[in-house]
């Protein structure tokens, strides 16, 4: 993968096609695969990456062995290069205490948001309010307010931070 999409960035989850029987499917996956280590049966652990997709009814098994011989400039595979795993690449989140409010904040440092792309794409969302220091979006009762280093604060009442990520992701991310 020659670059990785944005984090949180899903097109499945943008367009509502991941559903819940998933989680009962990769379940019963890694059960499989815990009990051929428990019983002792190591060599009978896959060593493919597999793919689910319950939307289209589409199982795709990615031999991982395969790719590491290929002469492939992976930047995990070849560089060690962890960025996910290290939370260069990522986000974070924190509940804002008494303010109904999550702030999300990239992982990745040095990078600007463009508060004018941001504040375009709202526009026909809500009431959108910009000034050089943000871009504030207010839709009944939600507030996103997004800074040009890319923290992002969303304030609503009763809200889950997943909720937030959705949100978010849905919103801003693209465009930063």
């Amino acid at each position: 993968m020659s670059d990785v999409p944005a984090a949180g960035y899903n097109a499945h989850v943008r367009h509502g096609r991941i559903i819940g029987p998933i989680v009962n499917v990769i379940a019963s996956i890694e059960a499989a695969e815990a009990l051929k280590i428990l019983s002792g049966h190591r060599e009978a652990i896959s060593r493919r990456l597999t793919i689910i997709d319950l939307w289209d009814n589409q199982v795709r098994a990615v031999d991982l062995a395969r790719l590491a011989r290929q002469h492939c400039d992976c930047r995990v595979c070849k560089h060690n290069e962890f960025a996910w795993l290290s939370g260069e690449r990522g986000d974070t989140s924190a509940v804002l205490c008494g303010r109904n409010s999550v702030q999300l904040k990239r992982g990745k440092t040095g990078t600007t948001a463009s508060l004018d792309e941001i504040a375009t794409r709202l526009k026909g969302v809500g009431n959108v309010q910009r000034n050089s220091f943000l871009c504030g979006l207010t839709v009944d009762d939600y507030v996103l307010t997004v800074f040009p280093d890319g923290r992002t604060i969303v304030a609503a009442p009763m809200m889950s931070q997943s909720h937030v990520r959705c949100m978010h992701g849905m919103s801003v991310r693209d465009s930063s």
